[in-house]
This record gives structure tokens, C-alpha cells and sequence, in this order.
């Protein structure tokens, strides 16, 4: 049976309930912030519990068979809700612990350590992966029986396992990032522009537009020849000429190009020579 604070066992009860869901995340560097689902703020632990619009949790729900796992998406308004994209690039959300529970916000603990406790909680969560868009983010959390299914060191790969840039690859973009002026448009996918850069140089690179109905928008480039640039989707909004982009160098992972194009030989994450089950299908007549 259920330890409980006995006014707070009595608020369950009630028809007309006064109770709200708060979520405390913790994050890797230990800093602390509060979301609640009642549209005050609440304060527990010297924690402010934001009764923010800019949030949105969805429903719980937890997988069926033996290992189920509890996962709850949280999502929200950048900067509006608190958290910002600089944060979530920076990595401090990975796997930042969620506490999620149930209070009478006419009843408050002072302190979740508080016994008999005045709160309801459910089992704790980390945050398991994260997604980014133009407006807001979205955090998935998973119960700490999901931790079985990290992958535990490095799975072999012919090409870079590395993101161009990044803290592994080391790669100073600088001289591979380029300013670009839209000369001709087909739709919002396809245009030209200037500049005599080589066919394919930006080929799964990457472009932000810096002018235009599109300013400020990331996207990624599929192909590029005779300086006509493919994306991979369409830009949300039209295309004119004149509008104004910077795009940086697309990188396919292979040893040739991290050696030919980028001279960055020395930080690839690849094994392209380790052997895989094509060897098995090499029979003598093939060697022939």
C-alpha cells in the first residue's frame, strides 16, 4: 500500500481535483529546470516549475513484450520554453535525467525528499534522443531499463563514421564554406548559382540561405553540377534570384575524398580495408 501524505491521498480522491504534472529535468551539467502542466508557476526545492504555453508534453506509453520500455515526447518553443537551440546543439540534454510526478498545486511539497511524500512519481527517465526543427525541439524520453539498448563501443565501417566538423573529424571548415548568389530558378528545389566551384563539390553538403524568403533556413544539398544545385527537399518558401546563401562543402565519408578533398586523413573514422561478407562470395572462379 501506498505511503502517502495523507492530505495528499485525500486530493486523489476528490471529483473536483486540484493536481498537475510537473517534469524536473536534470541536465549533464547539473543545472535543474521545472515544467508544469497548471498555468502558474509552481516553486518545489527552490526549483521554479515553468507554467509555460512554449511547452508540450505528449501522452506517456509504454511498448508491450519483455522488454518494454515507458517513453514520453516532450516538446517546446525554443528559447520560449526555456530551452534553447544552443543548449541542445552543446550536447548538455544528452541523456539528462527526467523525473515526472504528480502534485496538488493547492497542497505543494516543499521538498520532493518530503515523507510521507506529497507527490505521486513515476519511474525515472533519461532523455534518449532529441530532434530539431525551425520553431521548437523535441526530447523522447525513455525509462532506465532503455539503457540496455545503447550500443556499447564502435561498430566497424568503410565510410567515416564522423560528421564533417565535428569534434571527432576536427576538420576547420573555414576555406570550405562559400557565399553564393542565386542566379536562375527552376523551383524550390532546383536553381543555379554563381561561382566556379567543381561539379559535385557540394554534393550531401550542407546550405543556410542568408537572403530571401528563405533566410535563416537550413538545407541539405543532394547534387550539385554546372552550378546548379539540387536539395533534397523542397525550401519551404520560393526561391528568387538574388537571394543570397552559404554553403559548405559536402563530404560522402569515403577515404578519397577525406584525403583528396580535405587533406583530414589523419582523424578518419573508417575501416575500408577490413574485410566483410563479400568475401565470403569471392569464389576462385570470381578471383579469376
Amino acid at each position: 500500500m501506498l505511503n502517502l501524505d495523507p492530505a495528499f491521498k485525500e486530493s486523489l480522491t476528490k471529483a473536483a481535483l486540484s493536481l498537475c504534472w510537473c517534469w524536473l529535468i536534470i541536465r549533464r551539467d547539473g543545472a535543474m529546470i521545472g515544467f508544469t502542466s497548471f498555468d502558474l508557476d509552481l516553486v518545489i526545492d527552490d526549483v521554479t516549475y515553468r507554467g509555460t504555453t512554449g511547452f508540450d508534453p505528449g501522452a506517456a506509453q509504454t511498448s508491450s513484450g519483455v522488454d518494454k520500455v515507458d517513453s514520453q515526447n516532450l516538446k517546446g518553443i525554443l528559447d520560449a520554453s526555456g530551452i534553447s537551440k544552443a543548449e541542445i546543439d552543446s550536447g548538455i540534454y544528452d541523456g539528462a535525467i527526467v523525473r515526472r510526478f504528480i502534485v496538488d498545486y493547492q497542497n505543494l511539497p516543499s521538498s520532493l525528499a518530503t515523507f510521507p511524500p506529497k507527490h505521486r512519481e513515476l519511474p525515472t527517465s533519461y532523455i534518449g534522443s532529441k530532434k530539431l526543427n525551425n520553431l521548437g525541439y523535441e526530447l523522447q524520453t525513455k525509462d532506465l531499463i532503455g539503457l540496455l539498448e545503447n550500443q556499447i563501443g564502435v561498430v566497424t565501417t568503410k565510410r567515416c563514421r564522423n560528421n564533417l566538423g565535428d569534434n571527432d573529424c576536427r576538420k576547420d571548415l573555414t576555406n570550405f564554406t562559400h557565399g553564393l548568389t542565386v542566379t536562375a530558378v527552376i523551383d524550390r528545389r532546383v536553381f543555379s548559382v554563381d561561382g566556379d566551384l567543381p561539379d559535385n563539390y557540394f554534393d550531401l553538403g550542407r546550405l543556410q540561405f542568408t537572403g530571401g524568403a528563405n533566410t535563416g533556413l537550413h538545407l541539405d544539398v543532394i547534387f550539385y553540377s554546372d552550378n546548379q544545385i539540387v536539395l533534397s527537399i523542397p525550401a519551404p518558401f520560393e526561391i528568387a534570384i538574388g537571394d543570397t546563401l552559404t554553403a559548405v562543402a559536402g563530404c560522402d565519408g569515403t577515404e578519397r575524398t577525406c584525403i583528396v578533398r580535405f587533406q583530414n586523413y589523419r582523424n578518419f573514422m573508417g575501416e575500408p580495408k577490413v574485410p566483410t561478407t563479400d568475401l565470403d562470395l569471392n569464389t576462385p572462379s570470381r578471383r579469376a
